[in-house]
C-alpha cells in the first residue's frame, strides 16, 4: 500500500512503449502493456493504493512529442507527489566517443539506435529528469524499467527538491523483456511489493521508496 494522504494534489503518469515503428530495429515488447495496466490497477485499488483514478494517467506507445507533452502535463499539475514510470527500450548513446560512457536514452515508438538518430528521436534521461523537476511538485519519483536504466545513476540528482530514482538494471546492463504473458521481471517484483508481498515486519503497511 502506498501512503498518499493528499492524492488529489499528486499526479502519476505511467508510460509504456510496447509497440515500435518498423525500421527502428527494436522489437515490440508485449509485457510492457501488462506493466502499465497492472500498475494502474494496483495504484487505484482501495486495498493497495491511495490514488484516485483521475490522478493516474496511462500513456501507451507514445511518440517523442507525446511522451514529452504528457510528462510535462503531469509535472505542471502535481503539487505534492509526482510519480513517473517508464517502461520500454533504453539504449546508450553519445555523439562523441571521447565523452565517455554512453548516456541513457529512453526510446518512444519511433526511436532508433545510435545509427538511426537516437539523439533526435529518443528522450534523454537527463531531459526527462529536468522536465519532471521543472514543476511545483514537492517530491518526484522516477521509475525506469528498461535496459541500461542503471546508467541514469551516472547523471547528477536534482538538488532543489526530494527526488528518488528507481532503476531496473545495473549500469551498462540489459535485462529480460518478459515473455509477453505478463509483466516484465522488474515490474512483476514491484507489483508484488505494492500488493503487500514484500519482506518486512508489517507486509501490509505503507510502501516507501526507501524500503
Amino acid at each position: 500500500m502506498i501512503h498518499q494522504p493528499r492524492a488529489r494534489r499528486s499526479r502519476v503518469v505511467l508510460i509504456g512503449v510496447s509497440e515500435y515503428d518498423r525500421g527502428t530495429g527494436f522489437p515490440s515488447l508485449p509485457s510492457v502493456l501488462a506493466n502499465i495496466e497492472q500498475l494502474y490497477d494496483v495504484l487505484v485499488d482501495d486495498a493497495y493504493g491511495r490514488f484516485t483514478p483521475e490522478v493516474v494517467r496511462t500513456v501507451r506507445s507514445p511518440d517523442r512529442e507525446t511522451l514529452v507533452r504528457e510528462a510535462a502535463r503531469a509535472a505542471g499539475e502535481a503539487e505534492d507527489l509526482l510519480l513517473c514510470y517508464f517502461s520500454g527500450h533504453g539504449c546508450l548513446y553519445t555523439s562523441e566517443p571521447a565523452q565517455g560512457p554512453g548516456r541513457l536514452y529512453l526510446l518512444p515508438r519511433a526511436g532508433g539506435g545510435p545509427g538511426a538518430g537516437t539523439g533526435a528521436y529518443g528522450l534523454g534521461y537527463a531531459e526527462l529528469r529536468d522536465l519532471l523537476c521543472a514543476g511545483r511538485a514537492e517530491r518526484v519519483v522516477l521509475v525506469l524499467d528498461c535496459c541500461y536504466s542503471g546508467n541514469a545513476l551516472l547523471e547528477p540528482l536534482p538538488e532543489d527538491r526530494a527526488f528518488a530514482l528507481l532503476t531496473s538494471s545495473r549500469r551498462f546492463h540489459g535485462q529480460g523483456a518478459g515473455d509477453g504473458s505478463g509483466p516484465t521481471p522488474f515490474t512483476a517484483a514491484l507489483l508484488e511489493v505494492l500488493r503487500g508481498g514484500g519482506d518486512g515486519e508489517d507486509e501490509r503497511g505503507p510502501v516507501t521508496v526507501e524500503a
